[in-house]
């Protein structure tokens, strides 16, 4: 399975990802150069798209988010089709050391962010964070190294969306139960009128489920802003070597 460091995008993924990062920025206070002007060769590199959304001032950090929410090549049209991937992860890592007795405070951040208690438990220094909803599989991982700490909110609404589907099938199956019962039409109107139903079927499911995706996708983007943040104000970084130290510092 290939990974986000060696895919290749396409220009009109390559728009996408500048977009939404640029709104993701945006969102933070900050205003970044207009994505939609940007042109970019087929087949970049996450690397690349991060070099060309730097010299606008786009954060490099804000293009990995955007691209993690980008479905895999292989699921590409049935994810747009559907409404957005129903699984992704979203990284960052913050410089700097996370000391345990922070602990506290960044699932104090987390549970704020995603205004949940969620589950929690630690394996081997790392704090895992879980959402209490099983529909959707959605959890927070911090996971502290030597001089930095990785920050991942992963996500599967594969449940939810499985459950709005249903939801949606129930009734056009009844319309179309209950209107074949009354009409007794022949064989063609009958599948005329079953096409029509499935046609209404599928709007109103993606509509559903493309709403859905927006919002799971807005909370994953708050909870990794906020963990990232809380993880930075409590990072203990390296001290610097005395040669590199300013004058007057210990």
């Amino acid at each position: 399975m290939s990974t986000a460091g060696d895919r290749r995008y396409s220009r009109e993924e390559f728009a996408l990802v500048l977009r939404r990062a640029a709104e993701l920025q945006s969102q933070r206070g900050e205003q970044p150069a207009a994505a939609d002007s940007l042109a970019g060769a087929e087949g970049m590199s996450l690397a690349e798209m991060q070099a060309v959304a730097r010299d606008v001032g786009i954060d490099p950090a804000r293009v990995a988010d955007a691209a993690a929410l980008l479905p895999r090549a292989e699921q590409d049209a049935l994810a747009r089709y559907l409404g957005g991937p129903f699984r992704y992860s979203l990284e960052r890592s913050v410089s700097g050391a996370l000391p345990a007795r922070a602990s506290g405070r960044i699932l104090e951040a987390i549970r704020r962010a995603a205004a949940d208690q969620g589950k929690t438990s630690e394996v081997h220094g790392a704090l895992e964070w879980r959402h209490s909803d099983e529909l959707v599989k959605f959890g927070v991982n911090v996971t502290p190294h030597d001089e930095h700490t990785n920050v991942q909110v992963v996500m599967d609404r594969g449940g939810a969306s499985f459950l709005i589907g249903f939801l949606t099938f129930i009734p056009t199956l009844l319309a179309f139960v209950i209107t074949a019962a009354s009409l007794e039409p022949s064989v063609a109107v009958a599948l005329g009128l079953a096409a029509g139903l499935a046609a209404v079927w599928q709007f109103a499911a993606r509509a559903l489920l493309r709403r859905n995706s927006a919002r799971w996708r807005a909370l994953a983007e708050q909870v990794l802003d906020a963990s990232a943040h809380a993880v930075r104000e409590h990072a203990e970084r390296p001290a610097l070597p005395a040669a590199e130290q300013q004058p007057g510092e210990d």
